[in-house]
Formats: C-alpha cells, sequence, structure tokens
C-alpha cells in the first residue's frame, strides 16, 4: 500500500533478477544498455546476495541491497521496474504503483505462471502465496500477491500466445522484440562462449544440452542416471562433436551430476 502513496520518479528505473541472488539474465543486458545509452535515467540494480552486491559494488556499478534503506527508498521511488522472474527480483513489497516490465528468463515450451496446472510451482498459486492469498485478500493493501504487468517480452508469434496466458496480458502488451542476451550473443562478441570454444577444433560440430527445470526434484536429479557415458564419448569422438551441458540456474547445486564426466568432449 505504501508504494502507492509514494510519488513516482521518472528518471528512477530498478532492475533485478533470479529473486536478487544473481546478476544475470534479460535485466542484467538491459540495465547495462541502459547505463550506456540513457544517462538521463538513474538505474539501479537490487540485489539480495552478498557476493553478488560486493561484485557489482566492487565494479562500481550502481547496485542497492534489497532490504537497505537505499533499496527500499529507490525501489518505492522507481517509475519502472523490470525483472527477470517475478517482482522478488527488486522489492515486491515496494512495487505498487510502479509501472512493470516482464522480460522472463527462458522460452516457455512447458506452462508457466497461471497456466501451470499444479500449483507447486506457480508464481501465481504455490503454496506459500495460496495461504497468504487466504489471511489476505485485498488486492489493494496487498499487490505484491496479484502482480500485473504492464509489458511482457517475447520472442515469436507462438512465444507471444503463452506469454500473454501465462501472465494474463493482452496480446497488444506482450510485443515480439527478442530476449536481451540473445543480443549479446548474436554479436558475436561474447568472450565466456568465445574462451570456451577456442580449444576446440574449427571444424568441430557442437551440440548444447540444456534442460529446463523439472517439476519435481526426483526428475531434476534423475536427469543423468541413464546417462551411457563411454558410448556417447565414443560417439562424440568419432563425430568430432563436443557436448555444451548448462543446467537451469536452479539446478546448479546439482553439478555434482556431471561431474563425474571427465571427458575433453564434455564441457
Amino acid at each position: 500500500m505504501l508504494g502507492r502513496l509514494i510519488p513516482k520518479s521518472s528518471d528512477i528505473w530498478v532492475f533485478g533478477a533470479w529473486e536478487g541472488k544473481k546478476y544475470s539474465d534479460n535485466s542484467r543486458y538491459i540495465f547495462e544498455y541502459v547505463l550506456t545509452n540513457c544517462p538521463e535515467i538513474r538505474a539501479f540494480w537490487i540485489s539480495d546476495d552478498d557476493a553478488c552486491f560486493e561484485s557489482l559494488f566492487n565494479d562500481t556499478l550502481p547496485v542497492l541491497r534489497k532490504f537497505s534503506l537505499k533499496g527500499i527508498y529507490y525501489c518505492l521511488r522507481a517509475n519502472l521496474v523490470i525483472c527477470s522472474n517475478g517482482l522478488s527480483d527488486v522489492n515486491e513489497f515496494c512495487a505498487a504503483g510502479s509501472r512493470k516490465i516482464m522480460l522472463w528468463h527462458g522460452i516457455p515450451m512447458k506452462k508457466i505462471e497461471s497456466d501451470i496446472i499444479s500449483i507447486s510451482h506457480s508464481r501465481a498459486v504455490d503454496f506459500k502465496r495460496l495461504f497468504s492469498r487466504l489471511l489476505f485478500k485485498n488486492r489493494y493493501l496487498f499487490p505484491y500477491l496479484y502482480p500485473s504487468w504492464d509489458l511482457v517480452l517475447s520472442t515469436s508469434v507462438i512465444i507471444q500466445d503463452r506469454m500473454s496466458s501465462a501472465f494474463q496480458v493482452l496480446h497488444e502488451n506482450v510485443p515480439i522484440l527478442g530476449y536481451p542476451r540473445n543480443d549479446v550473443l548474436l554479436s558475436g562478441n561474447y568472450v565466456a562462449i568465445n574462451e570456451l570454444i577456442s580449444p576446440c577444433p574449427r571444424d568441430a560440430k557442437f551440440i548444447l544440452y540444456a534442460p529446463t527445470f523439472r517439476e519435481t526434484l526426483t526428475d531434476n536429479d534423475a536427469l543423468f542416471n541413464d546417462f551411457p557415458l563411454n558410448k556417447f564419448c565414443a560417439f562424440l569422438e568419432n563425430n568430432n562433436c563436443y557436448l555444451f551441458i548448462k543446467l537451469h540456474p536452479i539446478l546448479r547445486n546439482s553439478d555434482h551430476q556431471i561431474s563425474h564426466m571427465d571427458s575433453k568432449y564434455i564441457v
């Protein structure tokens, strides 16, 4: 409610990703673009992670702790909130009254948000929020429980339909603009990728395995249980191929699943 009473400043924008735990994803690249190209905008990255905060602070980037006085102040005063996951990327308790842009963080080949039939992972109806809504049903007093997005990014007509349904916004508010993080990749200047592929032969072929988040922990833990490592490594070597594995950020704690894959053909 307080957020609705605080006047907004048109030149203050706040950005965040992955509940404030990471400096990454589409929000990061819009943030960096604004810092470089929009000097009239006071842009701030909102962090809820000590290591992330210290890294950005040491790089002299405008970063604020989510629950610090300055962080709360600028979130309350922000005219624009830009997220990749949800309002908790910034400070969900201070976002009322601000314009909100959802960039999202992937291509929804599966159902997301309001379209999820199971209530275990939908932000709209997960158990914690469902319980909260039973106690706090007033949308005006508790708007963070009912996020309403002014704009949701999409990458194609098909994705536009899915985003419109998942976030319950009109098609006209789901522009097909592509993802900022992909612009960096397509520029050919992304150092991290160049460093990964530089040791590989110039005529090598690359295979990417980037499994999405599964709805149950059991499914996530079993991603590589039946992986025929020796047979697959022989296939890679015989065909001059390199396999790149990128786990979903939530599954980074499952890196042990691939730590035993000791092969130069698996990155």
